[in-house]
Formats: structure tokens, sequence, C-alpha cells
């Protein structure tokens, strides 16, 4: 991977940087009138990062307004939504916290350094276990559950049968399960679970997932 820092500052919230790095992206669309999401892979590149977005050279199409998740080779996992197109390629604002910005920085800088934060795919090689398991999550700040179901789990995060979507990066609590909105499915949604920092994650025992939070 190559690695050349142009920061370009101005109108633009947060320096940008030129990275060649390879990407694989899962855009969802919505299909209008509809519940269901349009999924639509696709490859390509890098043309230059910041902690709060990247121009990405695609093989695929996308449009303003569709969400879109980017597996960067160095860098890792974003959420974001397209917020234009240009010729040759488009324009992504990350869906992040404060505190995951400066995540992302210190990964940028790494990539900028040649030394890559890991590699592409290593998120998605997790393996996952099927369950059928009853519990309710508590989206965002709402204080009431709402019913669901988890349909499979991994140790980066699980796939969830819910009447609901929360949107792209929203938060979610279901029993002693913590984790971020990275997928939408036509069943529900599929949350990444928030890893602890300094510390071994302690194993999730079936007991406490199914219990509700009350």
């Amino acid at each position: 991977m190559s690695a050349t820092p142009e920061a370009q500052r101005g109108s633009r919230p947060a320096p940008r940087y030129k990275l060649s790095s390879p990407v694989e992206v899962l855009v969802q669309r919505r299909i209008p009138g509809e519940r269901l999401l349009m999924d639509i892979e696709g490859s390509g590149s890098i043309l230059d990062i910041s902690e709060s977005g990247a121009a990405l050279s695609l093989n695929i199409a996308a449009e303003e307004g569709d969400g879109i998740i980017i597996y960067a080779e160095g860098i890792g996992r974003f959420l974001g939504l397209v917020v234009r197109t240009f010729d040759g390629g488009i324009g992504v604002a990350f869906s992040l916290s404060h505190r995951n910005r400066e995540i992302i920085r210190s990964r940028i800088a790494a990539a900028l350094d040649g030394v890559p934060y890991f590699r592409l795919g290593r998120e998605r090689s997790a393996l996952r276990v099927r369950y059928n398991i009853e519990s309710s999550a508590r989206i965002g700040a709402r204080a009431e559950p709402i019913p669901c179901r988890i349909e499979d789990m991994s140790k980066s995060g699980c796939l969830v049968q819910c009447a609901e979507q929360p949107p792209l990066g929203e938060y979610v609590m279901i029993g002693i399960l913590r984790g971020t909105v990275v997928r939408l499915t036509p069943t529900g949604f599929a949350i990444e679970f928030i890893r602890r920092e300094h510390k071994e994650r302690e194993p999730v025992k079936l007991n406490e997932v199914s219990k509700t939070s009350r």
C-alpha cells in the first residue's frame, strides 16, 4: 500500500490525506415504498480520507443517500452515508462518535507510516454460530425495550431479527451485549460489539443474553 500525506485545509472540517488503499464496500439502498433493502457489493480504492469522511473510486454505482459499509485495507471498517457523487467516484461522510474519530485518526496515521492497523477482511472472518435466542433490545436513548431474536453470533457481532430497523451507527443494547448497527436486513439488523479497552472480553453467557433489560 502506498501512502502520501496531502492535507487539504480550508472549507473541509478535517485534514484529508491521499491513500492508495484497496476497499471492499457494501452499499445499502432502500427500495422505494418497501421495508426491504437492496445490498450492492463492490470494490475499489480510497482517493483521500479524513476522520470525517472519504472519497472513493468504485466499480459500482452509488447514489446520494445510500448507506455504505467500507472495509479498507490497513485501516478497518467504516459506516457512512454517500453525500455526493462525481465522475469516477463518490464522497462519503462517516457515522462516528468523537471517540471513534480519535481512533480513526490513529489508524490513518499508522497507514501513512506504512504500519497497517489490520488487514482487509479480518473483521469479516470471525466464525458465526447459529442461535435462536428470544431477547429484547434497547435502541439508542429509547427507554422501552422492544422484542427481538438473536439469529447468529460471533465474537465480533450478531444478527438480530426485529420489527424495527435502527439507523446505521445507532447504539443498541441486548441484555449484556453492547454494540452499534452496521447493517440492515429485510428482517432486522446486524450489530458490531463495542470492544472493551485494556481488558480481556468476558465470555458471553447465553442465559444473560436472553434476559430482558429492565
